[in-house]
């Protein structure tokens, strides 16, 4: 064999595989749509009518022009969007770049095409696409309304090319690389390249690269000598050729390592062998000329890396733009490349897909990769259109390439077909990819099998697969060694053989449920042959799943069809918090012989389970498999001979179901109650262990007499072990009791007692109305005639006993001997205890009496049935085999009397005739009505004709419908194929702001952030970034109006001098006693006063002098006073709220100048108590748009005037001067910092800080222990390391209480009181032992602590400086001297990212933070200090109102105490941000420093769009309050329809827009309206009406006050004053 047939056909490990597509191109909506528009050889390019371009903003003039052509590629509905689906609001929507919201839904569908649901998969997914110029822009800034209601950011943010990448992998969850590739034409195939070697690098497991271009839909003129053709047609290699045309499209392919995707059963479309880029460089004739060298050199470059030889490669898809100059460039490169290894002529197909659909810019070279992967899948090479000469330049006889006109089948040799691509960038940018035919292609040819859609695999792929996958169950093991896949005809003939599989389908929205059945039933009929194995598996593991969910489990793909088209597949809207499961355990009489043995031979996990309890039953002198299935132990090890005896088993199993007792039946061991009770035990136990692998968790359980046992197993009462040991000694007592017998009774207890004789009593309540009683067999014979005498129906029970009567007596003292030799322990999961059908005690589920009273009391099942509804409303599974008590639960919810025929049942069983439980037909045809609670059971009734295998794919179905989340992972332990199948089907909608006015809906919505699942990645740490000085300068391009709030130290007066001689108009403010003017422009007011802003406003107005820029120097006054200091903070609350009240608000940037606030070099004197300002900086912007507001901290050393102003005033200039959008800069010498806040990941250590926490150590906690997080504290230090407690708490808080067993003491006192502090901290430990540590806890917030800026009072601040700050001040004072290992304080997140309401809350909680600053710079005791996010209480319900945005956010109990934990165990002293979300991102959305332009009173109005599908049904106003409410928020939200029930935030609201809310409430109605009405407590229509119909004026009083104003407004001023006069009797002023 030669070099290059060598070369070709081994791989390199560098491969590639395509394992997905996504696309829309001109005149296709898909991938396949594109395949069949190439196949049929069709020109997508379309003519475009002059109404059409008149639409698109082209004048006539430019219409009439000869040289106009009006054709393009035109990209349907790219003005469609699924926002919802994204999480966008209206709003959103219609600002971002059609381009990112169509890359957006084409990467979601890429995933579902390969089969990954990122949730599902943890694997990191990078995301590298290019983009085109974003041509919607120009529509944005041509409507009035967006100019004046959209921010220059919002615009930034929606349009920037930048954020291509980086948009989806926030939206999709993506946590690998996201880079945007700009290379012009060749953007999109660089993409791929990168890709492909960020993959090779191991940067990532999966990429998504492609790219996409929507450019307006115009025609375009021709120019001679263009790159445009003169007749809308690309006529590429030929000699007519003159230019391409432009299009618009979208691709996005899914790539894997190779081996990766072999081994993990991807389907593989391609395989991408090597790829290279490169640049022209300037050895051309122009920039945007092409250059022959460097495409050789790239195209040599990939074949190299491929490792395959020139002349294995068959077709080549050419960049084929049909220009004069490109196209024999091109082909010169070509053969330069091929020459270097071949002389064979005419042996390469040559294309351009360009000729069918335009040239897509940035998406070109995606479009031209995926249509050569749709050729090496069919194995066909569409024909390149309008060749019919070549170009006279071009020389193809001796070249090795011909350019393929006509659809042609790819022929192959002995090596893969294979193919390149190439794509070449104005600027010089050249990529080439090399690909190959997937190894499935490979695999097939030699069977003469075909494409993708067969769905059938490579022999490397089976390889990797366990043999003949295509027939097991998810969860079963094969049970044939036949590796050939069943044929559609061997199919139908053994249909109702095969394995039966479980179909998934779930949507947001109802009607796009429907639409995925739909088209997931025609894409079944289409393809009848692909493995339904597969796609059970694709569905379950490659699609998100969402809230409406429909499971259908079916035989064959045929069956699948007919169930999804009857239209009545079970369908259930999936709870956001799915209902508690309890497993019920079924006791003797529900066993029979062979139950569950499918399971036994397919189920690995109940394999194990139950293996493990035959190994200990062997030990008892029981052979459990022989009991059970007829077989010793050791020939279960033969498996050929196990499987061989199925079918008799199966003949054994329907000969021994339950019958009278005269059949034979009852002569086998399994009904013999030493052997029944072990056997049954361990079928129950192997069933739930099942259950969990698969995700499946209890909150509850419930058994019955001898399933109590079971229940206490997985509860952890006893080992299996031990439980085992128990039940085989309990049957063993219990067969060796006197003989009896057993009734069972339809009658209700109270009823059926006066029947009963001395030696019968009441076993067992089973229901409302059915009870069982045992008693010696002549009582029972008597009490049957007394009961046949009065027609009551009832029913002998198959048992030789009269178990839970006095029959038992004789066993309860051996067994009392050996349950006493058994280590119980407290139950760990809840469970019901049979004696008194409550949930059981620790007490009782440890004392061996009560399991030796439960075999003789009644079962009080009936009784734990209606705890366990009462108090959980669960899903109630019977985990047993049979229905039994899944029965007996479903009879008891509906109430249904029992029927009158009688039953041979078990013990608990009922005496109607057999009850199965739902058959595949019922629950696939809807017939079950869903009840409440839902009951399921794990295995069918002993006589069902449904497997057992269908059965409990049917129960899992139904769980999942519920909304419990499955481990699919463990159900399928051997992953399967992922075949692609269709995607979701988007609801897309409207979203287009037209350049002539058409308005916007004003609606944004809060953007979701993404959660962080490990705790490690949870934390983040302030610090600071060095960065360039800015460059000032003394000319401005803007005039400004300045007003000064200048120092006493003569850097205002610096600043001022600088601004008016740069031509600024300038206004200078000291502090004064009283507010006048004291000079040219200059004023003196009282910075407690709020009526002196008001008037200096008011003046400055008269003046037409409107300030643009405040700028406040008042913080460089320290005062002494700690209180002073804190509340310093309010002067500038006041001027916003001056600034707030004016009639005119102009965009407007506040800049507080600030000195001490930040340790940023470690030589700072910090002033802790000033940084007050730095929590109140953010919430201004927040809660006034139009007013931006930033801090430049400065370092000072002395007080001298002309010292501070030289060394400062020109960083401080030049941060004035020099546009920025940085919330916080600090100027330390000629250097200028940034706060950054960066992740620190803490994973945990297996080498904690020495000495931190100490097992049986001291700690005080002190503050406010009941809104605060000390209970917390201090029950994490109680149970994690048996800590010591001293719990003060401070005055006015709730006193709490130690927890259970711990040694400590409690106390009250006022905390700010220093010296009682110490003393009582000093007797403490001399009782408690040395301190150790210290937590400081601090209330969160309420109303006293938090309030809008327009509506903040002095007492906010006094409440947050007394419960915040006033304690924590003087603690270093009273634990001086002690040797602490740390001290902890509670501060909150609202100091990072501030919030709507907590100004004064911040202010306090950054204060706290720089006084740990200060105390980690001063002192040895390391602090830290926490700024925690929302902490919810144990028992704290669902989070309404703008708190449910934040709720995946909000931490536990638990939570705080592993965080706590996690930093005093591996962290270092200082300041930790704690946020579940990604703080960039939280930042991002909060923190906007600038001024934002305010929405302009004449704008044209918002749209309104449809009301969006929301849970509540729509409901309309029913008063005129309601409507006035409904209305308002319809302005706001922009929405066409609001419900009474609608919430506020479910409609898009947030918090910005509540305020806009409650002040047009406030205008419409004469009521006081609060924030935290529509925040919290009513974010309802008719919630807040309700709110405002309390505080309403009576009808009468409205009468009244009408006629008083009637009567004044008859009266003279004169009158007036008399009549004020006399009321008050005396004159008026």
């Amino acid at each position: 064999m030669d070099k290059e047939t060598v070369m070709s056909n081994h791989t390199t490990g560098l491969e590639i595989a395509i394992i997905g597509m996504a696309g829309r191109f001109p005149g296709a909506a898909s991938v396949d749509e594109f395949w069949h528009l190439l196949r049929e050889g069709r020109e997508a390019i379309a003519p475009l009518d002059a109404e059409t371009l008149r639409q698109q903003g082209v004048d006539d003039t430019l219409l009439k022009d000869p040289q106009y052509v009006k054709a393009g590629g035109v990209l349907a509905d790219v003005d469609q969007f699924d926002a919802a689906f994204f999480g966008y609001s209206p709003r959103e929507a219609e600002l971002l770049d059609p381009q990112q919201r169509l890359f957006l839904e084409c990467a979601w569908e890429a995933l579902e095409t390969a089969g990954y649901d990122t949730e599902f998969d943890d694997v990191s997914v990078g995301v590298y696409g290019g983009t085109g110029m974003n041509g919607y822009l120009f529509n944005l800034y041509a409507n009035a309304h967006i100019r004046e209601s959209a921010s220059p950011y919002e615009l930034f943010l929606a349009s920037d090319k930048d954020f291509l990448t980086t948009r989806v992998s926030y939206k999709l969850n993506l946590q690998g690389p996201s880079l945007d590739i700009q290379t012009a034409c060749s953007s999109s195939l660089v993409a791929v390249h990168t890709a492909c070697q960020s993959l090779l690098s191991g940067e990532c497991d999966i990429a998504l690269a492609g790219g996409v271009a929507v450019s307006k839909q115009q025609g375009y003129r021709y120019q001679d000598g263009g790159i445009y053709s003169p007749d809308g047609h690309c006529r590429a290699f030929d000699a007519q050729a003159q230019g391409a045309v432009g299009g618009n499209g979208v691709g996005i392919v899914v790539l894997k390592r190779l081996e990766d995707a072999l081994k993990d059963g991807d389907t593989i479309d391609a395989v991408i062998k090597g790829s290279a880029v490169n640049n022209d460089g300037a050895l051309k004739v122009s920039y945007t000329a092409p250059r022959i060298d460097s495409q050789a050199a790239v195209i040599r470059s990939a074949q190299l890396m491929a490792e395959v030889a020139p002349d294995s490669i068959t077709y080549i898809e050419a960049h084929g733009t049909g220009t004069a100059l490109g196209d024999p460039i091109e082909i010169a490169a070509l053969t330069q490349a091929f020459r270097q290894e071949t002389a064979q002529p005419g042996f390469c197909a040559i294309g351009s897909v360009k000729t069918n659909i335009g040239h897509l810019d940035a998406a070109a070279g995606i479009a031209s990769l995926i249509k050569t992967v749709l050729a090496l899948k069919h194995q066909q090479i569409p024909a390149s259109l309008h060749f019919q000469q070549p170009n006279s330049q071009i020389d193809f006889e001796r070249s090795p390439f011909y350019v393929n006109t006509t659809l042609t089948d790819w022929p192959h040799g002995h090596q893969p077909r294979r193919a390149g691509v190439s794509s070449f960038g104005i600027g010089g940018t050249n990529v080439h990819v090399v690909l190959e035919e997937g190894p499935e292609r490979r695999g097939n040819r030699e069977q003469g099998i075909g494409n993708r859609e067969q769905g059938t695999g490579s022999t490397q792929n089976s390889e990797l697969r366990t043999q003949n996958s295509e027939l097991k169950t998810p969860y079963l093991e094969p049970v044939t060694n036949n590796p050939q896949p069943i044929t559609h005809d061997q199919r139908l003939e053994t249909d109702i053989d095969l394995p039966a599989q479980l179909l998934l389908l779930s949507a947001k929205t109802e009607a796009a449920l429907e639409a995925a059945t739909a088209n997931l039933t025609a894409y079944l009929e289409r393809q009848p042959q692909l493995d339904l194995a597969d796609i059970a598996y694709t569905l379950q593991v490659g699609r998100r799943q969402f809230a409406h969910r429909r499971a259908l489990v079916c035989q064959s793909g045929l069956d699948a069809i007919a169930q999804l088209q009857s239209g009545n597949c079970c369908t259930h809207a999936a709870p956001e918090s799915p209902p508690p499961v309890v497993f019920m355990f079924p006791g003797q009489g529900s066993q029979h012989f062979g139950m569950a043995q499918p399971l036994y031979d397919q189920a690995p996990v109940f394999r194990a389970a139950l293996d493990q309890c035959a190994a200990i039953l062997t030990t008892e002198g029981i052979d459990l498999l022989e009991v059970l299935y007829g077989e010793k132990v050791e020939g279960r090890k033969q498996k050929a001979e196990g499987r061989k005896r199925n079918e008799e088993q199966k003949t054994k199993n329907e000969e021994y179901s339950p019958h009278p007792p005269s059949h034979p039946s009852t002569r086998l061991p399994i009904h013999s109650t030493a052997l029944a009770q072990p056997a049954l035990f361990a079928v129950e136990y192997a069933l739930a262990q099942l259950w969990l692998s698969w995700g499946i968790r209890p909150e509850g359980l419930i058994g019955h007499s001898l399933g109590e046992y079971v229940a206490a197993c997985l509860a952890g009462v006893f080992s299996l072990e031990a439980g085992l040991r128990l039940v085989a000694l309990r049957g063993r007592l219990m067969q060796q009791c006197p003989t009896g017998a057993m009734l069972s009774v339809a009658l209700p207890e109270m009823e059926l007692l006066p029947l009963l004789s001395e030696d019968v009593v009441i076993a067992a309540v089973n229901g409302p109305a059915l009870c069982a009683v045992s008693g010696t067999v002549a009582a029972i014979a008597a009490l049957q005639s007394l009961l046949d005498a009065k027609n009551i129906p009832h029913q002998r029970l198959q048992t030789s006993h009269g178990f839970h009567s006095p029959l038992m007596a004789p066993m309860l003292e051996p067994y009392r001997l050996a349950v006493q030799q058994v280590a119980l322990q407290p139950p760990q999961i809840p469970f019901i205890a049979n004696v008194t059908g409550t949930w059981i005690a620790p007490e009782a589920a440890t004392d061996p009496d009560y399991w030796v009273q439960q075999a003789q009391q009644p079962v009080q099942f009936a009784s734990g049935l209606e705890t366990v509804r009462r108090e959980m409303s669960p899903m109630l599974l019977e985990v047993g085999p049979g229905t039994t008590l899944s029965t007996l639960a479903r009879r008891a919810d509906a109430g249904a009397s029992p029927p009158q025929s009688p039953n041979t049942g078990a013990l608990q069983a009922d005496i109607s005739p057999c009850v199965e439980g739902p058959t595949s037909t019922s629950i696939s045809a809807g017939k079950v009505p869903t009840l409440t609670p839902v009951m399921l059971s794990s295995l069918p009734h002993p006589q069902s004709s449904t497997a057992a295998s269908a059965h409990l794919l049917e129960t899992l179905g139904q769980l999942w419908r519920q909304g419990i989340r499955v481990n699919w992972s463990q159900f399928h332990p051997t992953p399967r194929r992922r075949v692609p199948l269709p995607t979701y089907p988007f609801e897309r909608q409207r979203y287009w702001i037209e350049p002539d006015g058409v308005p916007l809906a004003q609606s944004p919505q809060a953007r979701s952030v993404g959660r962080q699942a490990d705790l490690a990645d949870w934390f983040y740490q302030p610090t600071w970034q060095r960065c360039l000085p800015l460059i000032s300068s003394s000319v401005m391009k803007e005039r400004h109006c300045w007003l000064l709030l200048t120092d006493r130290r003569g850097l205002g007066t610096q600043l001022a001098q600088r601004l008016e001689q740069a031509g600024q108009d300038v206004i200078t403010v000291a502090v004064g006693d009283a507010f006048g003017q004291t000079g040219y422009r200059q004023f003196a007011l009282n910075p407690q006063q709020v009526q002196d802003y008001t008037l200096l406003l008011e003046d400055l107005h008269q003046r037409e002098l409107q300030p643009t820029q405040i700028v406040s120097l008042w913080s460089l006054e320290a005062p002494e006073n700690p209180q002073t200091a804190f509340e310093r903070a309010t002067t500038l609350t006041r001027l916003v709220h001056a600034l707030s009240t004016q009639p005119t608000q102009p965009p407007c940037q506040l800049t507080v100048v600030t000195s001490g606030l930040y340790d940023v070099v470690s030589t700072e004197d910090l002033q802790p108590l000033q940084a007050a300002i730095a929590g109140l900086a953010p919430i201004i912007s927040q809660e006034y748009p139009h007013l931006g507001c930033r801090l430049v901290d400065i370092q000072e050393e002395g007080n001298e005037v002309e010292g501070a102003g030289c060394r400062v005033a020109e960083p401080v200039w030049a941060e004035l001067t020099t546009p920025t959008d940085a919330l916080v800069v600090a100027c330390r010498g000629r250097h200028r910092w940034q706060q950054t806040y960066q992740p620190r990941s803490l994973p945990t250590s297996a080498q904690p800080s020495a000495g931190r926490l100490r097992r049986g150590g001291t700690y005080l906690i002190l503050g406010d222990l009941e809104q605060g997080l000390g209970q917390v504290w201090a029950a994490g230090l109680a149970e994690h390391w048996q800590a010591k407690l001293l719990l003060i708490s401070d005055l006015g808080a709730a006193l709490p209480q130690l927890p259970a067993g711990v040694e400590g003491q409690v106390l009250s006192l006022d905390i700010t009181d220093a010296a009682q502090l110490k003393a009582v901290v000093q007797q403490a430990e001399g009782e408690l032992g040395p301190i150790r540590g210290v937590f400081y806890s601090t209330p969160t917030t309420h109303e006293q602590s938090a309030a809008p800026l327009a509506l903040m009072q002095s007492t906010h601040w006094e409440y947050n400086f007394r419960h915040k700050l006033q304690g924590l001040l003087p603690l270093p004072g009273v634990l001086a001297g002690q040797t602490l290992d740390f001290c902890m304080v509670q501060s909150s997140l609202s100091a990072v990212l501030g919030g709507v309401g907590l100004a004064a809350y911040a202010a306090a909680n950054s204060a706290m933070d720089a006084f740990i600053h200060q105390q980690n710079q001063q002192g040895e005791v390391p602090w830290f200090s926490v700024n925690w996010d929302a902490c919810l209480a144990a028992e704290a319900p669902k989070l309404t109102g703008v708190g449910s945005a934040l709720a995946d956010f909000a931490l536990t109990p638990a939570e705080v105490w592993a965080v706590t934990e996690r930093l005093l165990t591996t962290a270092p002293p200082g300041q930790f941000v704690v946020s579940k979300g990604d703080l960039a991102a939280r930042l991002d959305q909060w923190i906007h420093p600038a001024p934002q332009s305010p929405i302009g009173d004449e704008a044209s109005p918002a749209i309104a769009h449809p009301r969006p599908s929301l849970a509540t049904p729509y409901a309309p106003p029913r008063s005129p309050v309601e409507q006035t409410v409904a209305t308002i928020w319809q302005d706001l939200l922009g929405v066409e329809a609001v419900g009474i029930h609608d919430s506020f935030f479910d409609l898009g609201g947030h918090s910005l827009l509540a305020i806009q809310a409650i002040a047009r409430l406030r205008e419409a109605f004469p009521v006081t309206l609060e924030m935290r009405n529509l925040l919290f407590e009513a974010p309802t229509v008719a919630g807040i009406a309700g709110v405002i119909g309390e505080h309403l004026p009576e009808r009468e009083e409205l009468d009244e006050m009408a006629t008083l104003l009637a009567e004044i407004q008859t009266l003279s001023p004169e009158e007036i004053q008399q009549q004020l006069a006399s009321q008050t009797g005396g004159p008026t002023p």
